[in-house]
């Protein structure tokens, strides 16, 4: 913290930048905003009491879907979730996907890897099972027959 006061307030201007600051854009992280740690932000309010805080745009869209997921039912999400880690976490499941895809004349590509906080990708990877459903059948098909 005494780096990023250093940093904004000594040297030219500094007391200058201090008086006239206004605003602090974060990702929302726990060194930044949390009150319990006293975080920068929590500590720089202190010094400068009318510094706003926003979480920068990004992380503001970020922060839009993840909450709009959990709107979501938790089923299809946990479908999702299940699709996608049975191929990217078996890479032999993966090349015995593409070949089956190949063999039935579908373009060869798999599945995108839905890691939950990385909310942009469930819809890719929705998107690609729900055009790969049918093959997923028969592929899941054709392995409980070999088992």
């Amino acid at each position: 913290m005494n780096m990023v006061k250093e940093f904004l307030f000594t040297g030219p201007g500094g007391e200058h930048r201090k008086r006239n600051l206004i605003g602090v854009s974060t990702d929302g992280a726990s060194n930044m905003v949390s009150k319990e740690s006293k975080g920068a932000v929590n500590r720089l309010q202190s010094e400068i009491p009318g510094l706003i805080s926003q979480r920068d745009l990004c992380h503001a869209f970020n922060k839009i879907i993840e909450n709009s997921l959990k709107q979501f039912p938790l089923q299809y999400r946990n479908f999702v979730t299940v699709i996608s880690q049975t191929f990217s976490h078996s890479s032999i499941k993966s090349v015995e996907l593409k070949g089956f895809l190949q063999s039935e004349g579908e373009k060869v590509e798999g599945l995108r890897k839905y890691i939950p906080t990385r909310w942009t990708l469930f819809a890719e990877t929705l998107d690609r099972i729900i055009q790969l459903y049918p093959k997923l059948q028969l592929f899941f098909g054709q392995e409980a027959q070999r088992l």
